[in-house]
């Protein structure tokens, strides 16, 4: 990922944080993501904004998916048969987890 680095790792950090992830998970996360990066963004900066989104009270919902400066702009949205019915990440994924047990119980 050449651009949108900084807003890739906005975006990883709200979503795990509504899907009730630990910090110690999403730490551990976000770093295995910028290790991938051909420039990894710096440590200290990663660091930053996963110690500003701990002390927030309140949990920031990532971007919904209609939100041009995120998904489709850092080319990370690939839509599927679920998009059209949802607007934000979180929806998809709890429909794809929905649908994948459904799946399993037949």
């Amino acid at each position: 990922m050449d651009d949108g680095k900084k807003r890739a790792l906005f975006i990883l950090i709200n979503y795990f944080k509504s899907a009730n992830y630990s910090f110690e998970e999403i730490e551990k996360i976000v770093n295995k993501w910028n290790e991938k990066n051909k420039e990894p963004l710096r440590g200290s900066y990663v660091k930053s904004q996963l110690s500003w989104t701990k002390k927030q009270m309140s949990n920031y919902l990532p971007p919904n998916c209609n939100s041009l400066m995120y998904y489709k702009d850092i080319q990370v949205c690939l839509p599927d048969e679920i998009c059209p019915n949802i607007k934000n990440p979180l929806n998809y994924s709890y429909l794809h987890y929905k649908k994948d047990r459904h799946n399993r119980k037949k």
